[in-house]
């Protein structure tokens, strides 16, 4: 009977990976308004590309994370209540994206808007703060993670305590979904989107397993695979402008 009972016990301390939403994330990243109606698809035609190179872009950085299992409680904000943040680290990766941008011509500055000045996640806002930067085009960026938290088999050893310490049972398997999207400061001419994503397992000892090392290690892959992608994309824009 107790070896029934301890077996039962085992049993509901392990658990499994649940997977990543990627479809809900990617409808979140994808959740501006649609156009309904034929005047505002008649705007939209007539917006026409009007940047000269080199340009100054600005870039705007939202940051969101999903919780499938997010319960209401005191303050609570909804599943994509981040809980990250954009770090100095991931502001001097996105610079780097610039040199080779400034040789081809691209670019004349780059730079991310302080968050005192871009504080809405609205496209006009952003646009707004990018005006007040001085700035010709504006890159709204926005990342989503998602983490899924699970246990093995020699997880039942974290009932003698110690073992929570040292054995590595518990697994975090990190997701990180980037959109970007560029628009004209001046007439609102979409211009390019990027998509990116990175993942990251870690393994470690159920009492020491910290989620923010996955999340980070996750957003690094992503943001390499963005910049590439926007680099190649602007270097084609570029080569698709008017003759200065």
């Amino acid at each position: 009977m107790r070896a029934t009972a301890f077996l039962g016990l085992c049993l509901l301390l392990t658990g499994c990976a649940t997977g990543f939403n990627r479809q809900a994330i990617e409808q979140r990243l994808a959740n501006q308004p649609l156009i309904v109606n034929d005047s505002e698809i008649q705007a939209a035609l007539d917006r026409r590309p009007q940047l000269r190179f080199p340009i100054k872009l600005a870039i705007h950085l939202a940051a969101e994370s999903y919780h499938p299992d997010a319960l209401p409680r005191m303050g609570y904000r909804g599943p994509w209540t981040a809980d990250w943040r954009w770090t100095m680290q991931d502001r001097e990766r996105i610079d780097q994206w610039a040199e080779p941008l400034r040789k081809a011509g691209v670019i004349a500055d780059l730079y991310v808007m302080s968050e005192m000045i871009s504080t809405s996640d609205d496209v006009k806002n952003v646009r707004l703060a990018a005006a007040q930067h001085g700035a010709d085009a504006v890159l709204f960026i926005k990342g989503v993670s998602q983490v899924d938290s699970y246990v093995d088999g020699s997880s039942v050893l974290n009932l003698l305590f110690l073992p929570g310490y040292v054995v590595p049972s518990s697994h975090l398997d990190a997701l990180f979904m980037m959109r970007g999207a560029m628009w004209d400061v001046g007439n609102e001419c979409l211009y390019l989107s990027v998509d990116a994503e990175g993942e990251a397992k870690s393994r470690a000892p159920t009492f020491r397993v910290k989620e923010g090392k996955a999340t980070e290690s996750a957003k690094g892959a992503a943001l390499e695979s963005f910049g590439e992608e926007l680099q190649k994309r602007m270097l084609a824009l570029k080569g698709t402008a008017p003759a200065q």
